[in-house]
């Protein structure tokens, strides 16, 4: 079973999902280098944090979805928030590295593309169940959009 490199915690009605910034090993095979500058810089901010730096967090509740991201390099911060109803779509992207979203009339999106596939898709995976947790069930129609009972038509038996 793949270690999950993610945490997810419950505050309330809130689902929080914090990931982690990778090793600085691994961070350093993936970056190039640029220059000697940048790299002293983000050597030396990485060794004076005391916990393992935030690489994303999303937080989900019955009305919002909001993630902030951490550029890796010099620790920029993005932070967005959309209705959760409008998110219609969350996946590791099929042409490319990194985590696809699709936003209901506004965006589509790929986000962490530094970030293994693996991760992505256990990520979105996780992501998805709890976007879709608080839809409310449908009577007629089961989560993967097929009826559950035929109705007779009315007047039949």
């Amino acid at each position: 079973m793949a270690e999950q490199r993610f945490l997810v915690s419950y505050e309330g009605d809130c689902v929080r999902v914090v990931v982690p910034t990778p090793p600085l090993i691994k961070r350093m095979q993936q970056m190039p280098f640029k220059s000697l500058n940048l790299m002293e810089l983000y050597l030396e901010r990485l060794l004076l944090q005391q916990e393992t730096p935030l690489r994303a967090l999303f937080e989900i509740d019955a009305d919002r979805f909001r993630m902030i991201l951490v550029a890796t390099e010099l620790g920029e911060r993005i932070e967005t928030e959309w209705p959760r109803k409008k998110i219609v779509a969350m996946r590791k992207n099929r042409y490319g590295h990194g985590l696809w979203i699709r936003v209901q009339g506004t965006l589509m999106e790929t986000y962490l593309e530094d970030m293994d596939d693996e991760l992505i898709v256990d990520l979105s995976a996780e992501l998805w169940k709890m976007i879709r947790k608080y839809d409310e069930p449908s009577t007629d129609v089961n989560p993967a959009g097929i009826e559950d009972t035929i109705k007779p038509r009315s007047g039949q038996i």
